[in-house]
């Protein structure tokens, strides 16, 4: 709608893209996101729940925009809802890293490791959920989006293909943590520990470079 940078300063411009349907969900989204850096930069109360409002309604309104558009009646509220799902567990593995990461660090200590390592084995039964819905909503938007047809000299197929590449190597790097490396860390093997954290921050680095892929093809035609 507009014609570059320059167009940024246009007050008529973001008006016109406010009432469209993208730029009025738009409007919510980064209100969620302005409440979301409120709280985290002071102390309110009750600011734990506001924040997990925060934090929903900002998954809540990319589930609305984006490909998903392209669905409508039924399908497309089911489309949504499914999306909503996919990108909350998503948000969950891939967030959940680092609340693992400063579990790890209190393993190190001697009076909390075992409490640890029973906290991390928990919390895998739940990444457990978390994984498995991210793929099934995951191929469901795809059947959603793409129906049963999968050119390969489209861009959006190549990026797509990459994405489902980097999950398939998150999750044999998360099943190799909990069923090899944490059950050796009862044994308090410092091996086991290491290779743990290596596995866990290279799970956080693919989760990146699947976000930065998610950003580039979810602009893309299927």
């Amino acid at each position: 709608m507009g014609e570059g940078w320059q167009s940024v300063s246009q007050v008529d411009l973001w008006l016109m893209v406010a009432k469209t349907q993208w730029g009025s969900v738009w409007c919510w989204h980064l209100a969620a996101a302005v409440l979301t850096v409120v709280l985290l930069s002071n102390q309110v109360r009750h600011g734990g729940y506001l924040l997990i409002v925060a934090l929903l309604s900002q998954l809540l309104t990319l589930s609305l925009v984006g490909h998903v558009a392209m669905s409508v009646g039924i399908i497309g509220a089911l489309h949504r809802i499914n999306q909503f799902g996919h990108l909350l567990t998503a948000a969950f593995w891939s967030g959940g890293l680092l609340a693992l990461l400063n579990v790890m660090q209190e393993a190190k200590k001697a009076s909390w490791g075992e409490q640890a390592t029973a906290t991390m084995i928990r919390f895998s039964l739940y990444g457990h959920l978390a994984v498995a819905t991210v793929i099934l909503s995951g191929i469901i938007n795809i059947l959603l989006i793409q129906g049963w047809e999968f050119p390969s000299d489209t861009q959006y197929i190549r990026l797509l293909a990459i994405k489902i590449v980097l999950v398939g190597v998150m999750v044999i790097l998360a099943l190799f943590n909990r069923y090899f490396w944490l059950p050796r860390m009862k044994n308090r093997s410092s091996l086991a520990k290491r290779f743990f954290w290596y596995f866990t921050v290279a799970e956080q680095l693919i989760a990146l470079l699947v976000l930065l892929l998610v950003s580039q093809f979810a602009t893309l035609q299927p």
